[in-house]
């Protein structure tokens, strides 16, 4: 007899319904907001004042309002900041952002990388400790974080504010948190079939994590690195403490809207976009990346 396929059905219950009507809330929300800043960058300080939520009015009586493209112009001229007698503008602030994003970056995801493969793969005595420890830190808010960050940067580099690149990138070399958990996850279900394999024919341990091991988590440390990529494009509170000297572009624009009173608030507004756009971009580049799986399989067959 032929086996009659059963359709599948999918049934919603209480929870999932209000999961839903919550995401489906946040993302309209997100939307609108980022719609409203795009709107509002594009209005004379005029129109934004009488026309908060439409759109920019074309014509207004003894005012040339419309759509303000040369808010981005005049936002692209005035958006600077000085510092210990030199002022940076906006392209030397994206240097010093992408300089201070890639390298931590790199840092972080290497650490927690190879901690994690540690823990998943190989037993040892602290093991449980490290994790315990990578789950504690978790609930710990950051502003916890930064009283020892301070003192651990005086004790170890005398100074806070006269901290270079590469001791900066030393103090991010920490495994704690959610993503040392992913890559954590990622190598608990790749099969040790691979390394044994590797191991009959000659590799030592450095060998089979370098050849073997990094190639099959690219996709966790891809996602990983793009997604702390854009933490450390919009963190200015680390950049303001240990690294002033090289203010980054969201140091900046943290500094100029404090510093910049009398600027209209859509010229503030395209200030942000303008900081914003590099994440933008990096986002629909790699946003497969973010949103794929997080995980890999093992073996197969």
């Amino acid at each position: 007899m032929a086996k009659v396929k059963k359709k599948k059905t999918f049934k919603l219950d209480v929870f999932a319904i209000i999961s839903l009507v919550v995401i489906g809330v946040y993302c309209f929300l997100m939307l609108f907001l980022l719609g409203w800043g795009l709107l509002s960058s594009l209005k004379h300080q005029m129109d934004f004042k009488n026309n908060i939520f439409g759109l920019p009015q074309s014509t207004a009586v003894n005012n040339n309002f419309g759509w303000r493209f040369d808010n981005y112009i005049t936002a692209f001229d005035i958006f600077k900041v000085s510092k210990m007698m030199h002022t940076y503008y906006l392209e030397e602030l994206f240097l010093n952002s992408l300089l201070y994003a890639l390298s931590q970056s790199f840092f972080h995801v290497a650490t927690c990388l190879m901690t994690g493969y540690a823990c998943a793969k190989y037993r040892f005595k602290l093991n449980k400790v490290i994790y315990t420890t990578a789950v504690i830190v978790m609930l710990i808010p950051i502003v916890g974080n930064l009283p020892s960050e301070m003192q651990l940067a005086k004790f170890f580099f005398g100074g806070v504010n006269d901290i270079n690149l590469l001791e900066l990138c030393i103090m991010k070399c920490q495994y704690t948190g959610i993503y040392f958990l992913v890559f954590y996850s990622t190598y608990k279900s790749i099969s040790w079939t691979y390394a044994e394999a590797a191991q009959l024919d000659g590799a030592g341990h450095f060998q089979i994590f370098f050849q073997i091991m990094l190639p099959l988590g690219k996709s966790a440390i891809s996602a990983v690195f793009v997604l702390l990529f854009i933490n450390y494009w919009n963190d200015y509170y680390t950049p303001m403490i240990f690294w002033s000297q090289n203010p980054t572009i969201a140091y900046a624009l943290y500094w100029f809207q404090r510093g910049n009173r009398a600027a209209s608030k859509p010229i503030l507004m395209a200030v942000s976009f303008l900081a914003t756009l590099p994440v933008l971009i990096v986002f629909v580049i790699f946003r497969n990346k973010i949103m794929g799986n997080l995980t890999m399989g093992g073996l197969k067959g």
